[in-house]
């Protein structure tokens, strides 16, 4: 009982940066989640790169510790490159033996800072929208990161809080390609394709 006093104060009072939280989450074997939710959400996702983007060069912002490459691992995709904050979340994601794919790469980076020459096909936000200020201005600051064609996939949890994100994206002046509800018995999320363009 003490420890987990102590362990919630740490985290709480001491964790108080967004760079030390993470890297508690991840060193504390956290990590994503593998719930049916999370492996269906990540299928979707998968299945919007195959048929919308076929061999996609794919950013995927605020990858955690690989999971989605998981589920897009089958694919013939150009390239990917997942950035995450914590440099325990790529670690983690670089000993996965999927990551060692030529065309795989990993990359501490803020996403809020997050800077490149590279013209991506498809940006990837899976459950991390959440963590900017504003969902309309960080697709927009990432829109110069995407190909004239490119898309962005958004998945977010729906409730209350994320509600207003969702608002945020449909009045950003981003075209909505297509969406997909994925639900299970505790959560609802949502993936959304949206136009670059």
């Amino acid at each position: 009982m003490f420890n987990k006093k102590i362990k919630s104060f740490i985290r709480r009072k001491i964790l108080n940066k967004p760079l030390d939280k993470w890297d508690y989450f991840y060193a504390s074997n956290r990590g994503e989640n593998n719930n049916s939710a999370t492996l269906i959400r990540n299928n979707v996702i998968s299945t919007y790169i195959q048929h919308l983007k076929p061999n996609a060069k794919i950013l995927d912002v605020g990858c955690g510790s690989g999971k989605l490459l998981n589920s897009i691992n089958h694919l013939n995709y150009d390239s990917y490159l997942g950035i995450d904050i914590s440099s325990i979340a790529i670690n983690l994601a670089q000993e996965n033996e999927i990551s060692k794919r030529n065309n795989t790469q990993f990359e501490v980076a803020d996403m809020m800072e997050f800077s490149t020459r590279t013209q991506y096909d498809i940006i990837i936000f899976n459950e991390t929208i959440y963590y900017t200020p504003s969902a309309d201005i960080i697709l927009k600051i990432y829109r110069m990161f995407l190909d004239s064609n490119g898309i962005f996939i958004v998945s977010l949890i729906q409730n209350e809080y994320t509600f207003d994100i969702y608002k945020q994206i449909i009045g950003s002046g981003f075209r909505i390609i297509d969406e997909t509800v994925v639900q299970n018995s505790k959560n609802k999320h949502c993936v959304i394709v949206i136009s670059g363009s």
